[in-house]
């Protein structure tokens, strides 16, 4: 819900948000295809990697 809330937040601002990932390995996969500016990102995600593994690989 927090995730989806900043989202929209971000996009009334004007920022493009491409995607919005709730699982590290997701995370990794999708922004290693699309190559954002900018990663936001919550140490606690679902699956095996967290996000502190996933700003690892990133």
């Amino acid at each position: 819900m927090i995730a989806l809330d900043l989202r929209c937040i971000l996009e009334k601002f004007g920022y493009e948000v491409p995607f919005v990932a709730s699982k590290g390995e997701e995370a990794v996969k999708e922004a290693t295809k699309i190559r954002p500016d900018l990663v936001l990102m919550d140490i606690t995600l679902k699956g095996t990697m967290n996000g502190i593994k996933a700003e690892k690989r990133l």
